[in-house]
């Protein structure tokens, strides 16, 4: 999908600079820079959704996507890291839900008490109180969060 954006932008690049480039330069160099601007924020997205999506740490949890959307969640407002079955799949309209696993439902819920602000795109701030990510290794998550037993109201 980002490549067919990306030529899908540059061809219409290429086309409005014909049209407009000998009329209106200015608005012609405004054009261009924005969508190389947008090609290369494209990129760095792109790049950043791979790598270390959730980290576990000895302060928390750092929940990122991509570029666009990042939390911190401390130990001490971690309340439940859950793998959920089907019935227990949150909605959109489950108030403070935060779904970061694309178009698939979530397999692992974190449950966090206060909400934790989350910065989205655009300086954007919002309060999360659960997350619904997808990951890879779910049961491996479980157990990294599972050997840290600072997660509030847990024995250990």
């Amino acid at each position: 999908m980002l490549v067919g954006l990306s030529i899908a932008l540059v061809v219409e690049s290429v086309a409005v600079h014909a049209l407009i480039g000998k009329r209106w330069p200015i608005a012609d160099l405004v054009l261009i820079v924005t969508n190389v601007w947008t090609l290369w924020y494209l990129r760095r997205h792109y790049r950043a959704v791979g790598e270390n999506p959730v980290v576990v740490d000895n302060e928390g949890i750092l929940i990122r996507h991509g570029l666009s959307i990042s939390a911190r969640v401390p130990w001490s407002q971690v309340v439940a890291v859950t793998r959920p079955e089907w019935k227990d799949q949150p909605t959109d309209a489950t108030r403070h839900f935060l779904k970061l696993s694309g178009g698939d439902d979530p397999n692992i819920l974190v449950r966090v008490d206060p909400p934790v602000v989350t910065s989205l795109m655009a300086g954007l701030k919002r309060q999360v109180a659960l997350f619904g990510l997808r990951l890879d290794d779910p049961a491996g998550f479980v157990s990294a969060v599972d050997r840290d037993s600072r997660i509030s109201g847990r024995d250990g």
